[in-house]
This record gives C-alpha cells, structure tokens and sequence, in this order.
C-alpha cells in the first residue's frame, strides 16, 4: 500500500510538471509570436515611412519598446464571463479600465515625445495612424471569427456591444478589455 502510494505521488508531481512546462512554453510561443508581430508590423511601418537605415534603427528600437509597454498593460480578465456582475465588481472594472486608459495615454505621450526626436510630427501622426488602421483591420478579424463560433450568450457578455448599451456614452474602443482609438496593441 505504502509503495502505492509513492508511486501516485510520484505520478501526480510529475504530471504536475509537464503541466507547468507546457503551459510555459505556451506562454514563451506566444510571447515570441507577439514579438514577432510587433516586429514585422514596425518594418512596414518604417517602409511605409520610406525611413533611412539609421532612422529606421532608432524607429524599431523605440517602436518595439513601445509595443512592450502597452503589452505589460494587457487586461488581465479573470471573471466568469457567464455570471452577472455585482455593482461592486461593475464599479471596480470601470474604475480599472479608466486607470487603464489613462496609462494608455501617459504611454502614448512619452513615446510620442521619443518619437519626436527622430521623426517629424507628421511621420509620428503618421505612425500611430498606420498602427491605428492596422489594429482595427486585426480587432475586425477577431470579431469575425469571434461572431461564426456558435454561442448564443455572446452579446450577454460584459463589455459586448449590443443594441441596447450602444449609446451608454462609452466609446467604441471603450468596450472592457479594449483600448481607446488610439492605443492598440499587437497580440
């Protein structure tokens, strides 16, 4: 029985490690494929600027920083998206995402000001248009594949924009989980 025992334990740790190890290399992919999104998308945004290669240096260093500070912002959702929400939980995530949204814009700020010492103003309107325009095509997408999976509790989702909250006052992008129009990130 003893021996048994040893060997359930033993089973159980090491089921519990590979869990771990999988979940971290999900976690070390997925990291890699934002960064090489990011990556990728600032190289179209240096080519569309027609950038020289020193500036186009000083851009994707500056760019990918930016990309990590807004990825460190990521809302972290951890509510059942199946049970109504209290007016305490209510307060607490619209208070959350006015801190959210005010990190947004000191980000934007500050790399706008970096930006500046490199790019002219309208190079810089011109990088957050083209990052703007390419989230939107991607958050589209998104919304795409989200609306064809069947799942009839969709619109009773927080945040969901329905017919009836659509003229709340909130913004498009102001949606929980969701940037204002003008902070996107990629992943």
């Amino acid at each position: 029985m003893f021996m048994k025992n040893k060997i359930s334990i033993a089973l159980c740790a090491i089921m519990m490690a590979m869990c771990t190890t999988a979940l971290q290399a999900q976690t070390t992919e997925q990291k890699e494929s934002r960064e090489k999104l990011a990556e990728a998308h600032g190289k179209h945004i240096s080519q569309v600027l027609a950038l020289d290669d020193a500036t186009a240096k000083k851009f994707m260093e500056t760019w990918l920083d930016y990309q990590k500070e807004i990825w460190a912002l990521s809302p972290q959702t951890t509510t059942d998206k199946q049970k109504p929400l209290t007016d305490e939980e209510i307060d607490k995530a619209i208070t959350q995402r006015m801190e959210r949204s005010q990190k947004l814009l000191d980000i934007h700020e500050k790399y706008y000001k970096k930006y500046r010492q490199f790019l002219s103003p309208k190079q810089v309107e011109r990088v957050f248009e083209l990052e703007r325009n390419d989230m939107d095509r991607i958050n589209d997408r998104n919304r795409e594949r989200e609306n064809s999976r069947p799942n009839k509790d969709r619109a009773d989702r927080p945040g969901r924009r329905t017919s009836e909250n659509m003229h709340d006052g909130r913004g498009p992008h102001d949606a929980p989980g969701r940037h204002d129009a003008h902070h996107h990130h990629v992943g």
